[in-house]
């Protein structure tokens, strides 16, 4: 609390931040606003790179238009580190601390979108294996756009990884440490 205590430290902040910001901060009295979106993005995330990489390499589309495909893939992907992150701060803001199974989650999920890279990479074996013998070869063929979506997925999940585990782990240990504080010095 600030001052008199007649304000508190959330209306405060709500007053000096800005109307656009406004739309990802929920009231206090009510459920966090895109609490789904937090967190089903990376089981989400993994569905879509399993399902539409092995599909745009069956389209038989030109390489043009899959590079527009994956332009605008690559342009989603700030979307799942915006919800990553408040999928993190809704813990604080709704605890004041990081849950520790919550947190555990978190991290599983963030995964996910590894191994919907790889399960799209054997699906992809798979079907050459299947039509081997068949003289045109497999419908899904990877070219140069597929192997780059995976690839992004591989670094840009790995970027998303590295960063929220480090601040989930911090997080975890200080919260401890703030607690005890609190109670030596209240």
């Amino acid at each position: 609390m600030y001052g008199s205590g007649a304000v508190s430290d959330r209306q405060l902040e709500d007053k000096h931040m800005s109307g656009s910001w406004k739309i990802w901060r929920s009231r206090e009295d009510e459920r966090p606003r895109f609490i789904w979106a937090e967190r089903w993005n990376a089981p989400a995330y993994a569905l879509i790179i399993l399902v539409c990489v092995p599909l745009l390499g069956w389209s038989g589309f030109d390489e043009s238009i899959k590079w527009i495909i994956a332009a605008l893939w690559f342009g989603l992907f700030p979307f799942y580190m915006l919800f990553e992150g408040r999928e993190l701060t809704g813990q604080m803001e709704g605890r004041g601390s990081i849950d520790a199974p919550q947190a555990r989650a978190q991290i599983r999920t963030g995964q996910l979108p590894y191994f919907g890279a790889v399960l799209a990479i054997v699906v992809w074996l798979v079907a050459l294996v299947y039509f081997k013998d068949d003289p045109s070869g497999s419908p899904i063929r990877y070219g140069i756009v597929e192997w780059v979506i995976l690839g992004h997925t591989w670094l840009a999940i790995l970027l998303s990884n590295r960063i929220f585990y480090g601040l989930i782990m911090e997080l975890l240990k200080s919260a401890p440490r703030g607690e005890r504080t609190e109670r030596r010095l209240g």
